[in-house]
């Protein structure tokens, strides 16, 4: 990932799973571009790995998203 500007930028745990649909791990990651992301993703090394990440990984669900500007607290 970091071959192509990507690093995990935050990651949560959701320990008290309930329903099984839930996720594990949510990971927060950021590349540089999109055309970054889908060179990494594109990339032959890491497609090689699918079948480990198979078997340590239920489920990855990918959504793209943009950086907005941070709220601003009200004056107190």
């Amino acid at each position: 990932m970091s071959r192509y500007g990507g690093e995990i930028e935050r990651r949560f745990a959701f320990p008290a799973r309930t329903d099984p649909e839930e996720p594990d791990e949510l990971h927060i990651v950021r590349f540089p571009d999109a055309e970054s992301f889908d060179r990494y993703r594109g990339d032959p090394e890491v497609a090689s790995l699918a079948d480990l990440r198979a078997q340590a990984i239920r489920k990855t669900v990918v959504w793209r998203g943009v950086d907005l500007p941070a709220f601003r607290r009200a004056p107190v």
